[in-house]
């Protein structure tokens, strides 16, 4: 019965082979009727949809548009796949006009087997991270004017303690559930920096921001903000995971204090935080699919 499954997942081209078989076997089969949605805005998500038969037609409420058909998706492809690293309701209907069916992966059991470091589980949540974050590169490239690449790595110029890290970030979700385990290696793996407003952040290779203190913002070249990051919040998160640069420039937007991360530190707690960090992809391309709307809609005034 897993064989469908396995073949759907081989088709996306995400994991490896012995990755596609372990994750099919967790697939169950799912069909719809004719006219019925999948799920609706606002439900809470269940899992990820693998479409094998049927059209499935997106739409949601969006800023000045109302009710709007977002996307239509067929055969092949995924459904919900946001799911898996964030967790939370969903942001669109998703309809069957003429019924479909395929296979669905439980959030709760994918979640549960890359919380105790199943191989196959955390290689699918990668593997969604990476389309998150290719899907957030081509939405800023059509959101404002390019900007020029700054390949000049920036350089640390702060003094890391596990103690000071702790202190700054603590309370903030996520973070609040670090042991002094986690605070001595996100030390040991980041560097340092405290920079004045203004400063570029986006050098090369791009890192993974931790805002302890401030905040940084993305600026298309025509000046436009497209995100805002305070303290607790992970900045660069896509060009980080896509390991090139966003056609944007990340700025320090008030005097800032921060970790620049060149790699996620082994185990535990890389762990937490790439689940941290899919959340961040996640919540980062529903902010700007917004900006998205709120453009389309003054332009259609």
């Amino acid at each position: 019965m897993t064989h469908g499954a396995e073949q759907a997942l081989a088709q996306l081209g995400w994991l490896a082979t012995a990755e596609c078989a372990a994750v099919a076997r967790l697939a169950q089969p799912f069909a719809v009727p004719p006219g019925a949605a999948i799920f609706r805005q606002h439900d809470q998500a269940d899992g990820l949809y693998l479409i094998e038969r049927g059209a499935v037609v997106i739409t949601g409420r969006t800023p000045g548009d109302g009710h709007v058909e977002l996307a239509r998706i067929g055969p092949g492809a995924p459904l919900g796949e946001f799911c898996l690293l964030d967790g939370g309701r969903r942001s669109a209907d998703a309809l069957a006009p003429e019924g479909c069916a395929g296979w669905r992966l439980d959030l709760g059991r994918i979640n549960g087997l890359a919380e105790a470091g199943d191989p196959a589980a955390l290689a699918l949540a990668a593997a969604i991270r990476a389309q998150v974050a290719a899907r957030s590169h081509d939405l800023v490239a059509a959101l404002g004017a390019p900007v020029a690449a700054n390949p000049a790595p920036v350089a640390a110029n702060a003094a890391l303690v596990a103690d000071f890290v702790a202190a700054r970030l603590h309370t903030f979700p996520g973070f609040d559930g670090f042991t002094p385990a986690d605070w001595q290696a996100l030390a040991a793996a980041g560097s340092g920096h405290h920079h004045a407003r203004g400063q570029r952040l986006d050098g090369t290779p791009p890192a993974l921001w931790i805002v302890l203190r401030g905040a940084v913002q993305w600026q298309a070249g025509d000046g436009l903000q497209l995100l805002v990051h305070g303290p607790g919040a992970l900045a660069g998160g896509a060009a980080f995971v896509a390991g090139r640069p966003w056609p944007a420039r990340l700025l320090v937007r008030e005097d800032a204090e921060l970790i620049a991360l060149p790699a996620l530190p082994d185990g535990a707690t890389g762990q937490r935080l790439a689940r941290m960090l899919g959340a961040a992809l996640v919540r980062d391309q529903r902010r700007l699919a917004r900006v998205r709307a709120r453009l389309a809609a003054m332009a259609a005034a």
